[in-house]
């Protein structure tokens, strides 16, 4: 068995470099959204400008890149809405045709800072997802050929060789489940999920009163979120999230109709029932 030494170990210490932030942006940072990659970029940015005592700088797309590990295409569309969203403050300048700089600051004046807004390119990309995911497929008709099962496409005429009951799981075997993997592969999850929240989030601010509002934590509930979305449709769940907000459930209540408890398997299959999903 192997021993992990000290050395080996991440030990960061002060001496070696700090950032400086006020605790009332930090605090405002803890009331506001900033799930998905929003957190990463907005912490990059911190680090680039405070984490150099400057209140601002000329940032390239490829540094946030290399600090954040998230691909440019991500960084360009979040750095978008988090200019939206009024939390960063973006000055263009082109220094010629091709390249662009980009002088980046933090919104400190947080009043202005709001969650519910969007980039117009993510808006329009959100939008093809949706038509996307709404599409019906090609129709698929089975038929017996030469003793061997074969999947025909009626538009294409194409010919493939698909299992036969004996040599595939039951599990698999049923049309909705074939559909629902077929659809699953096309699906922008991403965009799908954040929908999701948001619907949530909406519906939740009707429910719940100032007093009693808790501090959402998205970044949790992402993976059972896609898990579920697999398995179902966004109508189906935005559905539920209806029948989860009209319930007078006692054990909602006293959890404040949390997204994690709405994401649970057992509330899940509870609203599937009470909706008929």
């Amino acid at each position: 068995m192997g021993f992990l030494h000290l050395n080996d170990m991440a030990n960061p210490q002060k001496e070696n470099g700090y950032t400086m932030i006020a605790n009332e942006l930090v605090e405002a940072m803890a009331r506001h959204d900033f799930g998905y990659s929003k957190g990463q970029i907005f912490f990059a940015i911190i680090r680039l400008t405070y984490g150099w005592h400057k209140k601002e700088d000329k940032i390239s797309i490829s540094q946030i890149c290399t600090l954040t590990n998230l691909s440019k295409r991500t960084v360009i569309y979040t750095l978008q809405n988090l200019e939206a969203q009024k939390k960063l403050i973006i000055v263009r300048t082109s220094k010629n045709r091709e390249k662009q700089i980009n002088n980046i600051s933090i919104q400190k004046d947080y009043d202005q800072w709001n969650d519910n807004s969007f980039a117009l390119p993510y808006l329009k990309l959100k939008e093809q997802a949706k038509i996307r995911s709404a599409k019906e497929y090609k129709p698929m008709v089975v038929v017996q050929k030469n003793t061997e099962l074969v999947v025909q496409n009626k538009d294409k005429n194409i010919n493939s060789f698909a299992h036969t009951k004996e040599t595939i799981p039951k599990k698999q075997y049923t049309k909705e489940t074939n559909i629902a993997s077929k659809d699953a592969d096309k699906r922008n999850f991403h965009l799908e999920i954040q929908e999701l929240f948001d619907y949530f989030k909406s519906e939740f601010a009707k429910k719940i009163t100032a007093e009693e509002k808790p501090t959402f934590s998205w970044g949790r509930c992402e993976k059972q979120a896609k898990e579920f979305l697999k398995e179902s449709t966004l109508e189906k769940m935005k559905k539920m999230i209806d029948a989860y907000f009209d319930s007078n459930d006692k054990f909602y209540k006293e959890n404040y109709w949390s997204l994690q408890l709405f994401l649970s398997a057992n509330t899940i299959h509870k609203l599937k029932i009470k909706t008929k999903i």
